[in-house]
């Protein structure tokens, strides 16, 4: 009798430990309170957490969280619409909850009620001064998702997909230098469905083009990155460049500036010669103007040399060719801004060309924060030997793929995108197939 009870409350013991480790899951869309267009990229988190993710193209996410934030605070917040906090334990883990924002009036710099009779220059003079006391300069450690698409911009067609569980750590090597260590916890990938060419070829055009293989996880952290001074600094003194503040908008319930830095001039024969449009930088930056942090940054090179591109290629914004795009979003936590969100499209060189006509081929990479660690006693140091190498190509790594992990992982869902991939990629072959074909013929 006593081995009977006993049994029963280890057997209680366990389930109530199990219960009270669960991971729980919360569907949502986060939409506009006005109009319910859909919010993308809005950033969701648990107040007094680290933890968070961010909607997709479609307003949609889901957060996996641990039970023990049950009864926290969900924070909702994006550029352009008041901060929102409801109660997670108000909301329905079954159902997907409409999350509604309130939006916040642009104004243009004529009619901006914020202004504060500062130049742009001057603003990114007080943003370079405060960048210390806005950003963490200790180290401290990130882990995310990345989703990297290759696509062929001739025909929009995608031809390769990579998804990897990602942990990053910032590491201080000066006042004005840092260093990021990657390490790929899980990844998966498609089939590769690019017309490869010649790795001599290839070989030959990284010698005479100057380029080398780049890992697009250092490619999306570290391109365009305007929480480095010096690299603010540079746009200060190069006088190609032209700064205009273009309006207001709001972020946390704070006031943004608006900064465009764009590439005005060329200079040939020691002469400025103004820029017709067709080929040009832009650099917009989103700054709060109680702070003077950065919230969030935005890099275009824009172009016209590749003909006979679809529609849906043009950047609308400047009826040109978008060669490149970098995009960073920060967000405050414990005083301190940290990003939270980034992107990079265009071209990275890592995988041989195909020197075919009308094959080229153009990532578009994001990298989601889904949780962030700022005591350096709480995390794992990333060693040398688990360091990924900048020249390491993710789609030709080995790995054994493990669907399980993917289950309760913080990721940007993948729709409607999905659809446009899977009708690309999957022939014959299903992308859960592909991902395990992949990793059992990797892991060989």
């Amino acid at each position: 009798m006593r081995k009977i009870i006993v049994l029963v409350i280890v057997f209680v013991v366990f389930v109530l430990g199990n219960s009270y480790s669960q991971s729980l899951k919360l569907h949502g869309r986060v939409l506009n309170g006005e109009t319910k267009d859909y919010i993308q990229y809005a950033n969701v988190s648990i107040k007094g957490s680290y933890l968070g993710t961010c909607s997709n193209q479609i307003g949609e996410f889901i957060l996996n969280y641990p039970d023990s934030l049950k009864n926290e605070q969900l924070v909702i917040s994006c550029l352009g619409y008041k901060k929102r906090t409801v109660s997670l334990s108000n909301l329905s883990k079954n159902d997907t909850i409409d999350l509604l924002l309130e939006p916040v009036p642009f104004f243009v710099e004529e009619v901006n009620v914020y202004s504060n009779q500062l130049s742009a220059e001057e603003m990114v003079k007080r943003v370079i001064k405060s960048l210390n006391k806005n950003y963490s300069r200790k180290p401290y450690f990130m882990k995310g998702f990345l989703r990297d698409k290759v696509h062929n911009v001739y025909d929009l067609k995608n031809v390769r997909l990579t998804e990897a569980a990602v942990e990053i750590q910032k590491d201080e090597l000066s006042k004005k230098i840092y260093r990021d260590k990657v390490r790929v916890k899980e990844i998966r990938n498609s089939l590769n469905y690019s017309k490869r060419g010649s790795k001599i070829i290839y070989k030959l055009k990284q010698a005479f083009f100057r380029f080398s293989d780049e890992n697009p996880i250092y490619r999306t952290l570290q391109y365009a990155d305007y929480t480095d001074s010096k690299v603010l600094r540079e746009l200060l003194k190069n006088e190609r460049y032209g700064f205009y503040i273009s309006g207001t908008t709001m972020y946390g319930n704070k006031p943004v500036k608006i900064i465009d830095i764009k590439e005005e001039y060329v200079k040939l024969f020691f002469k400025k010669h103004p820029l017709t449009g067709k080929a040009y930088q832009l650099v917009r930056l989103y700054v709060d103007i109680e702070t003077y942090a950065i919230v969030k940054s935005e890099y275009f090179r824009v172009a016209n040399v590749v003909k006979d591109l679809p529609e849906e290629n043009k950047l609308y914004l400047f009826q040109d060719t978008l060669m490149t795009q970098a995009v960073k979003q920060y967000d405050e936590k414990g005083g301190k801004y940290y990003l939270n969100y980034a992107s990079y499209f265009g071209v990275i060189h890592d995988q041989p060309g195909s020197g075919i006509k009308k094959h080229l081929y153009v990532n578009h990479v994001e990298l989601l924060i889904n949780n962030l660690i700022v005591s350096k006693k709480e995390f794992d140091r990333i060693r040398r030997k688990n360091l990924l190498k900048k020249d390491v190509l993710l789609w030709d790594m080995e790995y054994t793929y493990n669907p399980d992990f993917w289950k309760n992982y913080n990721i940007i869902l993948d729709k409607p995108l999905d659809q446009k991939v899977k009708v690309d990629l999957e022939h014959d072959v299903s992308l859960e197939d592909q991902f395990k074909e992949t990793g059992s013929v990797k892991s060989k």
